[in-house]
C-alpha cells in the first residue's frame, strides 16, 4: 500500500468514526491512545504494505462506503420488524375522530337507526340594521360612480354648483345689511364647497361679498 492508498484508507476509516476500533480489531493494538492525533500517528506507523485496498478511491466511492448500511439500495425491501414512525398530533386527532364517528355509526346501525345527518352551516337572515347599512353603502357607491346631473358633471362638481347658487342667493338677500353683518354671514358659510383653483384663499367666492376671515381662507403672508 503506497502513501496515497494509506491516506485514503485512513480517511475512510476515520470517516466511519471507527479508527480506534480499527486499530484494536484489525491491527491488534491493545493500548489505543485517546487523542485522535496519536491514533493517526500510530495508524500510519503500522506497516500496511501487505494490506490490499480497492483500486477505486474516488470521493463518490468514499461517500458510498460511508452510507453503506445506512441507506437502502434501489429496489431493496425494508428490514422486517422496524418501528413505525410516530404519527403527528394532527394525524392522531384525525384517526381518533374517524374512529369515534365509525363507532357512533355502528351503534346507530345496531339500534336500527338511520345514519346521523351531517350538519351544515345555515346563513343567518339579515337584520334590518344590516339591510339599511348595505342599502346606504350601495347608494353611495352608485352616487360616486355615476354623474350627479344630466349634464355629465360629477357629484363633487354638482355640489360646488349648488354651493355657488346658495351664495349668490345670500348675496342678494343681505345686500343692504351693514358690512360687519355680511362678514358674520360669510364666516358662518365658510365650510361651503364652492370649488375653485385650490384650497383656502384660492376658493371661489362672490366678488361683491366679504370673504370669510377664518384660518383656512387667509392668504399666507
Amino acid at each position: 500500500m503506497n502513501d496515497t492508498e494509506l491516506k485514503a484508507h485512513r480517511t475512510h476509516v476515520m470517516t466511519n468514526g471507527r479508527l480506534a476500533a480499527h486499530l484494536k480489531d484489525d491491527h491488534g493494538i491493545t493500548e489505543v491512545p485517546r487523542a485522535k492525533t496519536k491514533q493517526i500517528e500510530l495508524h500510519d506507523s503500522i506497516d500496511h504494505s501487505t494490506i490490499q485496498v480497492p483500486a477505486a478511491t474516488t470521493q463518490a466511492d468514499r461517500d458510498a462506503a460511508v452510507l453503506a448500511g445506512v441507506t437502502r439500495a434501489k429496489g431493496e425491501a425494508p428490514a422486517a420488524n422496524q418501528p413505525k414512525p410516530k404519527p403527528t398530533a394532527r394525524q392522531r386527532k384525525t384517526t381518533e375522530t374517524v374512529a369515534v364517528k365509525d363507532e357512533l355509526a355502528a351503534k346507530r346501525a345496531a339500534n336500527g337507526k338511520a345514519p346521523a345527518k351531517r350538519r351544515t352551516a345555515t346563513k343567518q337572515p339579515e337584520t334590518p340594521v344590516q339591510t339599511a347599512k348595505r342599502t346606504r353603502a350601495t347608494a353611495k357607491q352608485q352616487e360616486q360612480a355615476q354623474p350627479a346631473a344630466s349634464n355629465g358633471t360629477t357629484p363633487r362638481e354638482h355640489n360646488q354648483e349648488l354651493a355657488r347658487q346658495l351664495l349668490n342667493a345670500i348675496v342678494k338677500e343681505f345686500a343692504g345689511v351693514p358690512l360687519a353683518d355680511q362678514q358674520k354671514v360669510a364666516n358662518w358659510l365658510h365650510p361651503l364647497p364652492t370649488g375653485g383653483e385650490g384650497a383656502g384663499w384660492l376658493r371661489w367666492w362672490p366678488a361683491d361679498f366679504p370673504r370669510p376671515t377664518s384660518a383656512g381662507w387667509k392668504k399666507p403672508e
